[in-house]
């Protein structure tokens, strides 16, 4: 029960309760309170009020099911624009996408609030070639606002003009066992004497696991532990001095 909500000088209410269950239903109903009948201070009486009014019922929308989907990154041809695309969700086309842009080169960060639900690509132009991004989307089931809208997706991350990230030092990057319970091998043939990133997030973005590691030799060989973190879909981003790379992690 949420009470004691002030009306203007006409009577009016307008109270606004957030934070509600997804498909639920529930009721409100009012009663007022009298100005008058004061008492000796010049109180009004505790007890001067109507009765309650009838319930009014509501119910809440179902969870917002617009997850854009089979999200891709590319540039132009002069490599001066980042182009972030995906595919309309199964269940149709939402109301508009929300998306976030990050140079992490740079810090500077972009974004869009309002790209129609039938749009399946947006780019960043006047942007340098090889510097990193990420970039996450979500997509909302109503016209206003944030509130019924689904969660971001993990973020996909992207060096413009794609080069560094074919590079061959990942060709053979071993990453198991995948699934796992939550710990898991990472190896693969680096440079000696180089900085070994490694960033983990769950499915919110939220970081779960950031470590930077020197390489003593030409093969990068640890142990990644994050069974403390529930079963679900994590990324791993692996990132050295020349490339960067990102995979999905199953822990089961």
């Amino acid at each position: 029960a949420y009470r004691y909500i002030n009306g203007n000088s006409n009577g009016d209410i307008n109270g606004l309760k957030g934070n509600f269950t997804p498909s639920t239903n529930y009721e409100w109903h009012t009663k007022a309170w009298c100005s008058g009948n004061l008492n000796q201070d010049g109180a009004p009486d505790p007890m001067y009020h109507s009765g309650w009014g009838d319930f009014s019922p509501f119910n809440t929308e179902d969870p917002c099911d617009k997850m854009p989907e089979n999200l891709t990154t590319s540039s132009n041809g002069t490599n001066t624009a980042v182009i972030m695309s995906w595919d309309i969700p199964e269940s149709g086309a939402p109301d508009h996408y929300f998306l976030e842009l990050t140079n992490t080169t740079t810090g500077a960060q972009f974004q869009w609030n309002n790209i129609p639900g039938t749009a399946t690509s947006k780019a960043k132009y006047n942007q340098n070639v090889g510097d990193v991004f990420s970039w996450k989307i979500r997509g909302a089931c109503g016209t206003n606002g944030t509130s019924w809208a689904t969660s971001f997706s993990q973020p996909e991350y992207y060096i413009l003009g794609g080069a560094r990230l074919e590079n061959e030092e990942f060709d053979k990057l071993e990453l198991s066992p995948n699934p796992s319970r939550g710990k898991f091998n990472i190896s693969f043939e680096t440079v000696e004497n180089s900085i070994v990133d490694i960033v983990i997030t769950n499915y919110l973005g939220k970081e779960v696991y950031s470590k930077q590691f020197n390489t003593q030799d030409d093969i990068f060989n640890k142990s990644i532990d994050i069974s403390s973190n529930a079963n679900g879909i994590y990324l791993l981003s692996v990132k050295t001095n020349t490339s960067l790379i990102n995979k999905r992690v199953v822990i089961q």
